[in-house]
């Protein structure tokens, strides 16, 4: 009997412990283990010359092993998937128009320019391993080669901008549409490498090893390689697109503190007078540009401020066309790319902060001719004459000594009511109001050793959207006071209450220019 229960006894604990077993095997499926992560580290651009592999994009092999014994037999499950959304490229010896490549060498892969409009091409993590595939949870840099007249084009699949190059610069620069420098030969050359020459600048791309970036170069460099292409397997999976506040895609704004310093910032705006207008800080890397007030709703940058001194000034070309706004949502600005508006015998692109402000700094200059920078203005005795010899006298000024600039256009004084006409871009529907008239405020300070402004001089100019028969821009002049009172807006709010209030009252150009 002690037998038959020690028996039932032993077969109990037996059962026992194999549900146990059973028990810890289910916690611990792989199919629900949270430590399984993918990620991909979205590498921050670095300038030329910075070694920036450590900010690369970083793909886990498959099978990589944790820090448990758990987590390894998990990835060996795991080995061999991939998740329906990622991307898979592999190395080839030709290409097909209308496919898209990664551009690779010596493990990297080149990553698009998004931020600007011109860079040598930073990188990202590639091919490590050598095995000619390339795996990545989407295809945001991949860039699309398709067949052109004379060669094939190499479009940024993120954002559909061209790869081009501009006068004698071996950086790239990226356009919607550019009219020059965009198409380029194709042509195996060993080694799964590939000569990828640009035909107008005879200019061949190049992985830089010193540099750690592509550029395009007229000769082999020290460091130089040429780059292998990796095609995509099926059809192109982006990251997600950057939506504003209506779900509008393509603008990010950016979060910038302003700062005390700048001088010339207007207090903020009365919103209820401008419920869809957003207030945008274009930088240049570290360095701020311009701040300019965009009206969403009438696609009008009611005014943009700056400072000019003489770094800003030089012999940089003119650009031969506009861009987007890479700040705000493509479906609120206006097409003028390539073409200016479709009464241009009679308005121009107009500038508010002039490509001669900043022609001394090449991606200063670049952002002046955002179309978000331009308004419909009389071309023939106003933009062409009055206004383009005042724009010139204050660079005089600026090459001198720092001034501080806001330019902004009106539709109507305060209390007026004015008829507002409308234009249409030539490569767009939407109705651009015509401002009825254009201003300027320009102030200069001078400062004790802290920093602190101890005296100022203001004046203000102000004019009708219309052709002038002189160019006589000192007989057009108003107080900053006359100027806020007709506009709305309060200017150079950082300077101290005495001294502005002072400041502000001045309306002689002499008085100003010889302060």
């Amino acid at each position: 009997m002690k037998r038959y229960i020690t028996l039932i006894l032993t077969a109990f604990v037996a059962l026992f412990v194999l549900s146990c077993q059973e028990i810890s095997i289910t916690v611990n499926n792989p199919s629900t283990d949270d430590n399984i992560e993918n990620k991909e580290e979205t590498p921050e651009e670095g300038e030329e010359g910075e070694d920036n592999t450590d900010n690369g994009e970083e793909t886990p092999e498959e099978g990589e092993e944790d820090d448990s014994a758990e987590d390894e037999e998990d990835n060996e499950n795991e080995e061999g998937t991939i998740d329906s959304d990622e991307c898979t490229f592999r190395r080839v010896t030709s290409v097909t128009s209308g496919k898209a490549y990664l551009i690779a060498a010596e493990g990297y892969i080149a990553v698009p320019i998004t931020d600007k409009n011109y860079d040598y091409l930073q990188v990202a993590e590639g091919d490590t391993d050598g095995d000619g595939v390339i795996t990545l949870k989407n295809c945001n840099n991949a860039f699309v080669i398709e067949s052109t007249n004379g060669g094939y084009t190499i479009r940024q699949a993120v954002d559909d901008r061209y790869l081009y190059q501009y006068n004698n610069y071996n950086s790239f620069n990226v356009d919607a549409a550019p009219s020059q420098g965009n198409v380029w030969s194709i042509t195996p050359y060993s080694g799964y490498t590939f000569t990828i020459t640009n035909t107008s600048k005879n200019k061949f791309i190049q992985y830089n090893g010193k540099y750690t970036s592509f550029g395009s170069y007229s000769k082999l460099q020290d460091e130089g390689v040429r780059p292998m292409l990796y095609e995509l397997d099926g059809d192109i999976v982006l990251g997600e697109d950057v939506e504003d506040d209506n779900g509008n895609v393509g603008g990010d704004t950016p979060i910038v503190t302003p700062s005390s310093e700048w001088l010339e910032m207007p207090a903020d705006p009365d919103m209820g007078k401008y419920p869809n207008a957003v207030t945008v800080t274009v930088m240049d890397g570290n360095e701020r540009n311009y701040t300019h007030f965009y009206d969403k709703s009438t696609y009008t940058t009611m005014w943009v401020a700056y400072p000019l001194e003489s770094k800003h000034m030089g012999s940089y070309s003119r650009p031969s066309n506009w861009d987007w706004n890479p700040y705000i949502s493509i479906s609120d600005q206006v097409n003028l790319c390539n073409r200016s508006y479709t009464d241009s015998d009679v308005h121009v692109r107009g500038h508010l902060i002039p490509n001669a402000s900043r022609n001394g700094i090449q991606n200063m200059q670049i952002q002046t001719f955002y179309v978000t920078n331009s308004v419909p203005q009389v071309h023939n005795g106003f933009n062409s004459g009055i206004w383009q010899k005042l724009e010139a006298a204050l660079q005089s000024i600026g090459e001198k000594e720092l001034i501080y600039i806001v330019t902004g256009v009106a539709f109507n004084k305060t209390g007026e009511s004015k008829t507002i006409s409308y234009t249409t871009a030539k490569d767009d529907t939407k109705q651009v109001p015509i401002p009825n008239y254009f201003y300027k405020v320009v102030l200069k300070v001078e400062t004790n050793s802290s920093g602190e402004v101890t005296a100022a001089s203001t004046v203000g100019f102000w004019f009708e959207n219309k052709a002038y028969s002189g160019s006589a821009y000192e007989n057009y002049t108003a107080t900053v006071d006359d100027i806020e009172e007709w506009t709305g807006f309060d200017f150079f709010v950082h300077l101290p209450d005495t001294i502005e209030t002072a400041a502000e009252k001045n309306n002689s150009w002499t008085t100003f220019k010889n302060w």
